[in-house]
Formats: structure tokens, C-alpha cells, sequence
């Protein structure tokens, strides 16, 4: 080849040059050297090679993937995009899908992986003041009202106590130094007869770790069970309920998944469903959507207050106040959640006088500022007369709990009237 043929090459050497770096997968350098020609030929080898970068690109970004590399994943998926003439959008679709099951599969590793340090940090140095375990079990399942940041106007919202007989029934108590058969007696009084001898094949991991929890020891239940199999419905139930007595509500939440999945079915237990657990998980974790959805699907019959408090939380007005209507005004939690509502609708009725305030675009504008000033007042007012009235309930309740007190025998204990 001379010189003038080697600077300018002819299509066809260009077009023999491309296949043959082609054949040793660079297709980069391929496309490039074919890119500008208008030959048919060309254009074709062209649209082989950004297939084939196509199919290369999403490949990488899978192994990205894999290998936890996520910071260049996205860098791939650009690149066979750019090249994507759209005839393969099926291809994309299989790689989002694959990817999306490997975030999840790395989000839940890494879920169990925090589980298991959680349990051996707690077992290594014990508890501390704002454990939740602590909360766990001593908790009556009350209705509080707090004030937390990220609610409209710093208004207060509701939360969730837990119940301490959530996390040792008083089956489970009884288990405390129990012999192996009073434990898998325990457990199949209030286990389906269908698990039964899923309970006995499993004894080995099922009865220390029911005899950890009756000691209020989740951390060392949790070491046990995580031994188990998630295929089985009692030893992921029983994970489930150690793991939010722990405080790790992703963990818990995912647990309860595994039982509902091996169950096939909505698993229940002393009259707490999987899905109930679930719920009060997420609402503890600070997902309020997502316990909204379990809601759903959840026998709460015997946590009305956990029902309450979420559909109040993640509802509209007009949904809090259907919410409330299911609580007799003479329930003593009754007060705590009215004073929300209560609220919610003021605050509805508000956004309606004055709609400006619903446009995030108009912040800061003299209407938007004007509506404020008028609005925030009256906003104010309603706030300090709920506020003020739960404080008189409050005291009129000490006032009775103190004449109980006074009428009671000597040593008598306090009677929770709590569901």
C-alpha cells in the first residue's frame, strides 16, 4: 500500500479493515472507522458494531453490578443508549429487571448483615438509655402525641407505643428455663396444627431461641435463629419478632415476608398476624407509606390503636376522621388521636380558604406571604386549644388514677386498659 493509500484509504480497505476488528471485539474502533461512509455496506457494519456496544455496555453494567461497582453502572447504561437504535429495547428491559434484582439482593444482604451486627454489638455492650428494646418490652401500646420535623407548620403528629406483649406473650414468658417439651408444647398452642412438625424438626433452633426471648434477650434469639432457614415459617416468624424487639425493623419487616411467603399465607399467631407486624414495623421505621399498604391487608382486630394511628397519619382529613369514627369517644387513647384530626381538618379547611398556599411554585411571593400571615394565627389558635386540652385530660386522668389509688387495697397494681 502506498502512501497516499494508507492516508486515504479506500471505503472498501476501510470496510475490510472494520471486520477485522470486529472479529477481535472492537467494535468501538470498528464503528469509527466506517462511521462517515455512505456506502450500504458501511452503514451496516456501523449498526452491527452499536448492537454489539449495546449489548457489551448493558453486559458491564450488570457485572458493575455484581460486583457492588455502582458508581460506573450508570456510566454503562448511557453509553448503550446512545448506541441504541431502539430495536432492542427488550434487551434494556432484561437488564433493568437483573439490575433491579441485584439492588435488592445486595438491600437485603446488607439488611442481614446489619441484623447480625446489631445482635453481637447489643450482646457485646449491653443496652443503653434510648434502646429500643427497652421500649419493646415495657411498652402498653399507648397513642402519643409528639412533634417531629418534616410535618407541615411543625404541626404535632401521632405515634405508636410498642406492647411489650407483643414481644414476650405470656406463653412465651412461661418458656423462661422451660424444658425442651413445655417449649415445643408452647409453640404449638398457639402455631397452626399445619406447623406443627415443622415446630419438632426445628426444636433445636426453636426452643433456645423462645427460651433467649423469655429472658428479653433478642440479641441472643436473633444468633440463633439466623442459623435457621427463612424456608421455614416459625423460625422466620419468631426472627421477625426478635428482630423488632431489637429495633431493626427492615430486618423484621423482611422476616415476616419470608413467613408469609413459606406459609403461603397470612400466618398468625396468639392473634397477631404477620402482616400487623409488618405494619407496626414500618410505621416504627418511619415508612408511613408502606404501612399504610400493608395496612391493607392486615387483621388488626387486636391492634386498633396501630390501625388508627396509621390510617390517621398517612390519610387525608376526610380518611382521619373515618379513621377516628371507629374509636369509642370514651376510649382513653380516643383524645391523643381526635387532637390530630382535629387538626388535619383545620389545616384542610385552611389550605382551601387560602389555595395559594398549596402552590409550591408561589413561595415567597406577596401572596403566598400574605396568606400566611393571615392563615398562621388561626393555625396557632387551634394548635394552643388542642394542646390545652390534652393537658386537662391528662391532669383529670392523674386526678382518677389517684383516686384509684386511694380507694385500692395496700400493693395493689395499676389495671392497663389498654387493647
Amino acid at each position: 500500500m502506498g502512501l497516499f493509500s494508507w492516508l486515504f484509504p479506500k471505503p472498501a480497505d476501510r470496510i475490510a479493515k472494520a471486520r477485522k476488528l470486529m472479529a477481535d471485539d472492537r467494535f468501538a474502533e470498528a464503528r469509527m472507522e466506517v462511521a462517515d461512509l455512505s456506502e450500504a455496506e458501511a452503514q451496516a457494519l456501523k449498526s452491527e458494531c452499536e448492537q454489539q456496544l449495546v449489548r457489551m455496555n448493558l453486559e458491564k453494567a450488570v457485572q458493575r453490578a455484581r460486583a457492588g461497582e455502582h458508581q460506573v453502572v450508570q456510566s454503562h447504561l448511557d453509553l448503550a443508549e446512545r448506541f441504541h437504535d431502539g430495536s432492542m429495547t427488550e434487551l434494556f428491559e432484561e437488564t433493568n429487571a437483573a439490575l433491579a434484582a441485584l439492588k435488592n439482593a445486595q438491600r437485603t444482604d446488607a439488611v442481614w448483615a446489619e441484623l447480625a451486627s446489631a445482635a453481637e454489638r447489643r450482646a457485646r455492650l449491653g443496652t443503653d438509655p434510648g434502646d429500643f428494646t427497652l421500649a419493646a418490652y415495657s411498652g402498653k401500646g399507648a397513642v402519643r402525641v409528639f412533634f417531629g420535623e418534616g410535618r407541615a407548620f411543625n404541626l404535632p403528629g401521632l405515634e405508636y407505643e410498642p406492647r411489650a406483649e407483643w414481644f414476650r406473650p405470656s406463653w412465651m414468658s412461661e418458656c423462661a428455663g422451660a424444658e425442651p417439651d413445655a417449649v415445643i408444647a408452647a409453640l404449638k398452642a398457639v402455631y397452626p396444627e399445619s406447623l406443627w412438625e415443622s415446630i419438632v424438626t426445628q426444636s433445636s433452633l426453636l426452643v433456645p431461641a423462645i427460651r433467649r426471648l423469655a429472658d428479653v434477650a433478642p440479641e441472643a434469639a436473633i444468633s440463633v435463629l439466623l442459623e435457621g432457614s427463612l424456608e421455614e415459617p416459625v423460625i422466620a416468624f419468631e426472627l421477625g419478632r426478635a428482630a423488632a424487639a431489637l429495633g431493626q425493623h427492615q430486618a423484621a419487616f423482611l422476616s415476616f415476608d419470608h413467613a408469609i411467603a413459606a406459609y403461603e399465607g397470612a400466618l398468625t399467631v396468639d392473634g397477631l398476624s404477620a402482616q400487623t407486624w409488618q405494619a407496626a414495623c414500618a410505621l416504627w421505621a418511619g415508612d408511613m407509606k408502606t404501612a399504610a399498604r400493608v395496612l391493607k391487608e392486615a387483621d388488626t382486630s387486636t391492634a386498633p390503636y396501630l390501625r388508627a394511628v396509621i390510617e390517621i397519619e398517612s390519610g387525608d382529613a376526610n380518611e382521619a376522621e373515618a379513621a377516628l369514627a371507629n374509636i369509642d369517644e370514651e376510649d382513653e387513647q380516643y383524645p391523643q388521636l381526635h387532637s390530630i384530626v382535629r387538626l388535619k381538618r383545620v389545616l384542610a379547611d385552611l389550605y382551601e380558604a387560602f389555595p395559594v398556599l398549596s402552590d409550591v411554585d408561589a413561595q415567597g411571593s406577596p401572596d403566598w406571604n400574605d396568606a400566611m400571615e393571615e392563615m398562621l394565627p388561626q393555625l396557632q389558635a387551634e394548635l394552643d386549644t388542642v394542646m390545652n386540652q390534652l393537658q386537662s385530660d391528662e391532669l383529670d386522668d392523674e386526678d382518677e388514677d389517684e383516686d384509684d389509688l386511694d380507694e385500692a387495697e395496700p400493693g395493689a397494681d395499676e389495671v392497663s386498659t389498654s387493647p
